[in-house]
């Protein structure tokens, strides 16, 4: 299911590798709900979830301030949708490549390459697929690839 909705890609072996999908959409989760994304959370729920099985809590109860209390999932989930940067959340946290010049994001159509002029490369999916390939050398030749072939077409060398 992670590789056919895109979070994960095969890598060697058996290895399974991050998408820019995956890394973008981890970041909003654990910028926006850190306390569900936290590893103390499961244990936390599993003892209301226990309660409720003992007969200590009630089931209805506990659910509903879950999902619609005031600090509620429905809330806070209704919170982020407006409050959310919808710029700032495709991109994808590469510490090794995102600078000023130049910023990897996600996209309907895969990862791309921004660079300060809004100009957008896409990234080619042998990148996409291994993200720890990605570095400023690798994004550099992707630049002056895609240069090279704007200018061919510009020049009228290729359709």
């Amino acid at each position: 299911m992670l590789t056919y909705r895109g979070y994960v890609a095969n890598g060697k072996g058996n290895q399974l590798n991050p998408t820019p999908l995956a890394l973008s959409v981890n970041a909003i989760l654990m910028k926006e709900f850190p306390r569900i994304v936290n590893p103390s959370f499961t244990p936390e729920m599993e003892l209301g979830l226990d309660e409720i099985a003992n007969g200590d809590k009630k089931g209805a109860e506990f659910l509903s301030n879950f999902f619609t209390g005031e600090q509620g999932l429905q809330q806070k989930c209704l919170k982020v949708l407006e409050t959310m940067d919808r710029d700032q959340v495709s991109i994808v946290p590469l510490p090794q490549v995102n600078g000023d010049e130049h910023v990897v994001k996600v996209g309907k159509y895969g990862a791309y390459l921004e660079l300060e002029d809004d100009k957008r490369i896409p990234l080619p999916f042998s990148l996409q697929e291994d993200l720890s390939a990605i570095s400023d050398i690798s994004l550099q030749a992707l630049i002056e690839e895609d240069s090279f072939k704007r200018a061919s077409v510009y020049l009228g060398f290729v359709d």
